[in-house]
């Protein structure tokens, strides 16, 4: 299987209600650095369940999600460090990068250098690094709306 992202020939993703307000965004497979995000709408903003891995389908996962809903995303949970989970992270501006204290630790010590390096032929875009805003270990709840998510370190 080739590394390199032709993005033109890439099926963009979509988002897919899995319960009220809660949606998943697929990624179709076939290539190296696909991931799926989760996404939780609330009556002024949302939270992202990670990002994706390069710039493109970072873009196009804001899309979906500016297509969906009027309320930004506040806050993005980095479920672990690898690349197809955090590297779009930047793209959220505005946002609260959250994430298990051994998740940012790993981000910081891999960064994006490393993956371009192992992975030359992959179209990340101009990727910026950001690491977690916030860190927690153990469990921790975060509140949207009259919904509690539980984090847990695993």
């Amino acid at each position: 299987m080739s590394l390199a992202h032709n993005v033109s020939e890439t099926p963009q993703g979509n988002l897919k209600e899995i319960a009220p307000n809660v949606f998943s965004y697929i990624q179709p497979d076939g290539t190296w650095f696909i991931n799926n995000m989760g996404l939780i709408v609330g009556k002024t903003e949302s939270i992202s369940i990670d990002t994706t891995s390069t710039e493109r389908r970072n873009r196009s996962y804001i899309n979906a999600i500016e297509a969906l809903t009027p309320h930004p995303v506040k806050l993005v949970v980095n479920t672990h460090h690898h690349a197809d989970h955090t590297h779009g992270n930047f793209m959220f501006p505005d946002a609260t990068i959250i994430a298990h204290s051994e998740c940012r630790r790993v981000m910081v010590e891999t960064g994006i250098p490393n993956y371009r390096s192992a992975f030359p032929d992959v179209e990340w875009g101009e990727l910026k690094f950001r690491a977690a805003d916030i860190t927690f270990s153990g469990l921790t709840a975060l509140h949207l709306d009259d919904l509690t998510i539980e984090l847990a370190g695993l």
